[in-house]
């Protein structure tokens, strides 16, 4: 996290990194057959682009009432609904309603404009102990997002036959554990990954409501995988390995292959 207070100068990331993550997959096609995973080649969820919210000021009226609520009309329909309870604020925004929603996910800005058809793409912002006129990132307790859409604005390869599209629905829920600045030799050795996972483990916060049925359910039969077994199972591919000798190279190559070894490289 960086201080948002322009008055004070640092030197750092811009913006968090993930140190670490469990991901779970499910994967279902036309005829209701799924399989589950928790491996993907891909960033597949839209959660991999959407970031942190940029600094935002507040309507007007926020600063002079307790309890208060603003809507802000886009070319459809509402793009941004404020409430306000004492400290608390929340805000609902609807991307699709007008290009204005668009500050609060400028990394999505190129997704939007490379025509994606998107059915659905809505976020909300929970803040705490909101002092003053502005929003800022360390006020941020947790947002949540819904989004739908045809295609994700990147080809997977051999993910989906030539040309056949595919659906991606992404609910996501995301909640603060815990939020600290750190010098900058400690972001350094973060940076180049030179930490131990184990010290950073993923601890589920106590105001996070519990899972849903369906989500108990895909990490049950994830953690179930059996991948030893899998692999065990795997026939070997012959064109990668021999017995004797080195098959199929001329009098150069095995030369070359001969100083490599004895100049180890």
């Amino acid at each position: 996290m960086i201080p948002q207070d322009g008055k004070v100068n640092f030197k750092g990331w811009k913006t968090p990194r993930i140190l670490s993550s469990k991901s779970y997959y499910k994967f279902t096609n036309q005829a209701g057959l799924d399989s589950v995973s928790d491996e993907c080649m891909y960033h597949f969820s839209w959660s991999d682009w959407i970031g942190l919210p940029p600094r935002v000021s507040m309507p007007s009226n926020f600063s002079s009432y307790k309890e208060y609520t603003d809507t802000l009309h886009g070319r459809y329909s509402p793009v941004e609904i404020w409430k306000r309870i004492h400290d608390n604020v929340n805000i609902s925004v609807n991307l699709l309603a007008d290009t204005i929603g668009r500050k609060w996910l400028p990394s999505m800005t190129s997704f939007l404009k490379k025509g994606v058809d998107y059915d659905k793409f809505k976020i909300n912002y929970n803040y705490k102990n909101v002092i003053g006129e502005d929003l800022n990132i360390r006020d941020l307790e947790g947002y949540s997002y819904s989004i739908e859409s045809t295609g994700r604005g990147h080809n997977m390869f051999r993910f989906n036959r030539k040309d056949e599209p595919y659906y991606v629905s992404t609910e996501a829920e995301i909640y603060f554990i815990d939020k600290e600045y750190i010098t900058i030799k400690e972001a350094n050795k973060w940076d180049n990954r030179n930490f131990d996972f184990d010290e950073i483990g993923i601890f589920q916060p106590s105001h996070v409501p519990p899972l849903t049925s369906d989500v108990i359910s895909l990490v049950a039969r994830v953690d179930n995988i059996d991948k030893k077994e899998i692999r065990l199972k795997l026939k070997p591919d012959k064109r990668i390995g021999y017995s004797k000798g080195t098959p199929n190279m001329s009098m150069g190559q095995k030369a070359l292959s001969f100083i490599k070894k004895i100049l180890k490289i």
